[in-house]
C-alpha cells in the first residue's frame, strides 16, 4: 500500500493526540497535582498553560517544516543512521513494555471496579484483541474516530465540571501561598 494513501491532516493528528493523552491525564495528574500543590493546585493549572503554549508554538513551527516526512525519517536525519536506529529500537521496546503495562493496569481497573472476583487473563486478552484490531486498521480510520470522540469527550468533561461546580468549597481554595510558590510551580510542571 502506498504510504501517501494513509496520511492524516494536522487537525486529525491533534484530535488523535488529544484522545490519546486523556487517559494518562485523568489517571495520574489530578492526584499528583493535589499532592504537590495542595490548596494551590487550582493555580497550577493556569500556570501550566504557559509551557503548554510554548509547546504548541514549537509544534506549529516544526509541523510546517516536515514536508511530508515521517517521524522515523526525522529521527534518522537528526541522529544519524546507526544512533537513530538504536534510538528507534529502544523506543519500540519501551512502547511494547508500556503497552503491556497499560493492558494489565486497565484489566486490573476493570476487575477492581466491575468484576472483583474475576481473573485478569480474560480482560487482558479481550483488551489486547480490541487494541490489535485498532492497530491493524488504517491510520485515517483512527484519526476519523478521534475526530468523532474528541467533541464527545469534551462535552462529557464539561458536563462533569458543571456538576462539580456547585460542590466547590471556596474556603478550601485559600490561602493559596501558605507554603510558598514552590508547590504551585511544581504542580504546574
Amino acid at each position: 500500500m502506498p504510504q501517501d494513501s494513509d496520511r492524516i491532516s494536522r487537525e486529525q493528528l491533534t484530535a488523535v493526540a488529544f484522545v490519546m493523552l486523556l487517559s494518562p491525564m485523568f489517571r495520574r495528574i489530578p492526584g499528583q497535582l493535589a499532592d504537590l500543590a495542595g490548596r494551590a493546585s487550582w493555580v497550577s493549572v493556569p500556570l501550566a498553560a504557559i509551557p503548554l503554549l510554548g509547546l504548541l508554538f514549537l509544534y506549529a513551527a516544526v509541523s510546517h517544516r516536515l514536508d511530508g516526512k515521517s517521524g522515523e525519517s526525522l529521527v534518522l536525519e537528526a541522529l544519524g543512521r546507526l544512533p537513530g536506529r538504536v534510538f528507534l529500537g529502544l523506543l519500540a521496546l519501551w512502547l511494547v513494555f508500556y503497552c503491556g503495562f497499560l493492558l494489565c493496569s486497565s484489566a486490573d481497573r476493570l476487575l477492581t471496579t466491575v468484576f472483583p472476583n474475576s481473573r485478569p487473563g480474560f480482560f487482558i486478552l479481550s483488551l489486547l484483541a480490541v487494541c490489535h484490531i485498532a492497530v491493524l486498521g488504517e491510520l485515517r480510520t483512527l484519526a476519523r474516530s478521534a475526530m468523532v470522540f474528541r467533541p464527545v469527550l469534551v462535552l462529557v468533561l464539561a458536563f462533569v465540571f458543571a456538576l462539580a461546580v456547585p460542590e466547590i468549597d471556596t474556603d478550601a481554595l485559600f490561602p493559596v501561598w501558605s507554603h510558598g510558590p514552590a508547590p504551585v510551580l511544581e504542580g504546574a510542571l
